[in-house]
């Protein structure tokens, strides 16, 4: 039910409960307990559905229900977007007029800081001061800290620096107070000082972060120092982690936004590297340095986040620096013989190391990504001459491989080298960068963390250990498929098809889909197509595990197979192509699409292209006519036989409706063959094109006079090196050549 039609089954409930009185003698009269839990259910949206609540007052004064202190508060809540209905509700009169007398301070002060509240939110200065004439001034409250806090929220979120400083600055007892009441018409008690003003402003800072309000307390802080105060550690921590988490999702935006245009852009390809305009993090990123340089000890948690807003936003020398100084204080910590458990900053950083790989995997930023490599290899050499951790711990690649850590949240508090999610991040950055030497220098890094998944090397395995295994792989795997990618857009075909035999060697699991296309891709590319099927005997003799969930051997198959030849196609390989398009139906890995051909039987021969790739469908339409028309019964003149190539209407195309297979097959008959091959559509099926038989027959006997022709050319040739003349030349010319001067 929407809120209007709640509140109508609530108004036919109390009816039919008022009913129930009269009619049936029981005593269902609504009381207190139902009207409250009425009104806090209820949220204003337009200020004309006031009315249902001054109705509900009058109705429980009018029924002699009692309307207590939560009535007014449910009341006031239920008006929050409209804090003058609020105050009007406060004089709210049934035939025992207003109830708000009979509160207590306590509650009259709730009430007040109630509407104070919503007012700050509504940025209703006026409204304000009408609430102090009602509760402060007629009833005798006397506000507290809240109180002004929300009154400072309110000024600070309307941008009125004049009117804060003239409230803080009569908060402290000067001369300033008959000037405020005189604009605002708000009173400030004479012992207004009783509470630090830069309590209140800490507390009014709260509130206005705690909505999002990053921009008042900004207005407060400049306020606050006009007025000579200090702000709080607190108040400034929280601005500092506002303006930080601003800069990370500014950053996420801006990053999408540059995904998008890339994508978008005229040559359709999708770079790897993108380079977004980072103006609106990097203010903020900005901003959060100035306010934490002027702190005097700020956290290690602080810093943590602050680090990771600089490099989201681009401000990587900032961030280097304030990473540099954690390293510093961890060293610090240990030195004066600091406990993991007491330590923060130390046992923050694996995971704050981790972080910013991953920043720098998402900008491609090599050399930050480089440059935090560096100085965690010089962080942990250190805490290691100062032998400072576990027993046995020593550099990643001399570790026993099951004791090797793939997840950074797997290690010791004081372990703070790089894991294997680390370097793989690592790897992400250089390839999008398109630095492949790095490439390679990180693969050979990654060793140990890859053998350390291999079922094979573990002697005892359960399933438990099995799918921790697989799920430790899973994560590593993303790394040789970046790095294949950067050998593709390096053009270093060999060093792909080397990192993926090596990954096969070191995992002793197929490499990801994605690498394996990749590298057909390059070698197709640089026309080594018999390395194409090489590649793809020696992936698929490979066995995946048993327990591999997520690897379907047929899928697995069915992918590669298809990648691998629309990478021939595309280069034109059309020969290696089909040959890995009849290697994969040898297989039952792509279907044989071949129908209805039977010598002594008057059915059509179709051909099924359905579903297929533009690829695949190629390649099976130049099978199906090499071997199955040209070696069989079609020979014969007598078959009137049409082909039928179904292709189907373009319903699963990426535009519906646009078929991708049919223009291809179309294209093909007419380009690739000759005399070319016509087609028409099936009368009735749009899906379908049909090869009429006497074209069929022009071809094949073209295909026999080819034949017949290079036949009799190699004749020639045979006989032309068999005369006896050319043979006795041949032997004189060799004898005269084997004399010595």
């Amino acid at each position: 039910l929407n809120k209007n039609d709640r509140l109508a089954v609530a108004a036919r409930l109390l009816s039919m409960m008022k009913e129930g009185v009269r009619s049936r003698d029981v005593d269902t009269s609504p009381d207190t307990i139902t009207y409250n839990t009425i009104l806090s259910g209820t949220v204003l949206t337009l200020s004309s559905d006031a009315r249902i609540i001054f109705r509900i007052l009058n109705e429980m004064a009018n029924d002699g229900v009692e309307r207590s202190f939560v009535t007014y508060r449910s009341a006031i809540q239920a008006c929050r977007a409209y804090p003058e209905i609020a105050i009007e509700i406060l004089d709210a009169n049934g035939e025992n007029g207003s109830d708000l007398s009979s509160f207590s301070q306590t509650e009259k002060k709730d009430i007040l800081n109630s509407i104070l509240d919503m007012c700050a939110d509504e940025r209703s200065i006026t409204t304000i001061s009408h609430a102090f004439h009602r509760i402060v001034e007629q009833e005798g409250v006397e506000p507290d800290l809240v109180s002004f806090a929300h009154i400072t929220r309110a000024l600070a979120s309307a941008n009125d620096e004049g009117g804060l400083f003239l409230l803080l600055h009569a908060l402290q007892n000067n001369a300033t107070k008959d000037e405020f009441l005189r604009i605002y018409d708000i009173a400030v008690a004479d012992d207004g000082s009783a509470f630090k003003v830069a309590s209140l402003c800490s507390v009014a800072m709260d509130f206005l972060l705690n909505r999002d309000n990053l921009t008042g307390a900004m207005v407060l802080l400049s306020t606050m120092e006009k007025c000579g105060l200090e702000a709080t550690e607190n108040s400034l921590q929280s601005i500092v982690l506002e303006h930080c988490r601003l800069a990370m999702v500014s950053s996420s935006e801006e990053f999408k936004m540059a995904r998008r245009e890339s994508m978008q852009g005229a040559s359709g390809a999708r770079s790897h590297l993108l380079r977004p305009l980072q103006h609106i993090s990097s203010s903020h990123a900005k901003a959060a340095l100035e306010i934490t340089r002027n702190m005097k000890a700020p956290q290690a948690g602080l810093y943590c986040t602050l680090t990771k807003a600089c490099f989201s936003s681009g401000r990587s020398s900032d961030g280097r620096a304030i990473l540099n100084k954690l390293h510093e204080a961890a060293l610090s910590d240990v030195r004066s013989n600091v406990t993991a458990g007491d330590s923060l900053t130390v046992f923050e950083l694996p995971r704050l190391h981790h972080q910013l790989f991953k920043l720098c995997a998402r900008s491609g930023n090599v050399t930050c990504a480089l440059g935090i490599a560096d100085a965690v290899a010089v962080l942990s050499h250190q805490l290691c001459q100062m032998g400072s951790l576990e027993q046995g711990f020593k550099d990643a690649i001399e570790v026993d491989p099951k004791q090797i850590t793939i997840r950074a949240k797997d290690k010791g508090p004081l372990d703070v080298s790089m894991c294997g999610e680390d370097w793989k991040l690592l790897m992400i950055s250089a390839s999008k960068s398109g630095h492949w030497k790095v490439c390679i220098s990180t693969l050979g890094l990654l060793q140990p963390y890859v053998e350390s998944t291999k079922i094979g090397k573990h002697l005892e395995v359960n399933d438990t250990h099995i799918r921790r295994l697989n799920r430790d792989y899973s994560c590593l795997s993303r790394a040789i498929t970046a790095a294949t990618l950067c050998f593709e857009t390096r053009s270093q075909y060999a060093w792909a098809v080397r990192s993926i035999e090596d990954w096969i060697e070191w995992s002793g699991r197929r490499p990801p889909p994605e690498a394996v296309s990749s590298a057909c891709r390059i070698l197709a590319k640089r026309g080594k197509g018999q390395q194409v099927i090489s590649l793809m005997t020696r992936i698929l003799q490979v066995p995946q595990p048993v327990s591999d969930e997520e690897n379907n051997d047929l899928a697995y198959d069915r992918i590669v197979y298809n990648e691998a030849i629309m990478a021939l196609y595309n280069q034109g390989l059309y020969d290696r192509a089909d040959e890995l398009y009849v290697s994969a139906v040898s297989r039952d890995v792509l279907p044989w699409v071949v129908s209805g051909f039977d010598e002594n039987d008057s059915q059509l021969l179709t051909l099924d292209l359905h579903g297929m790739s533009r690829a695949s469908a190629h390649s099976a339409v130049r099978i199906a006519l090499q071997r199955e028309i040209q070696g069989r019964s079609w020979n014969s003149t007598t078959d009137s036989r049409n082909f039928i190539i179904i292709t189907g209407r373009g319903k699963g195309s990426l535009r519906q409706y646009r078929p991708v297979v049919r223009p291809e097959v179309q294209r093909m008959l007419c380009e690739e063959f000759y005399p070319p091959l016509s087609t028409s559509s099936v009368p009735g099926n749009m899906g379908a094109l049909q090869v009429s038989s006497s074209d069929i027959q022009a071809w094949l006997e073209h295909q026999k006079e080819q034949k017949d022709l290079r036949m009799l050319a190699i004749a020639d040739l045979l006989k032309d090196l068999s005369s006896p003349r050319k043979i006795a030349s041949a032997i004189t010319k060799g004898q005269t050549n084997n004399k010595g001067p």
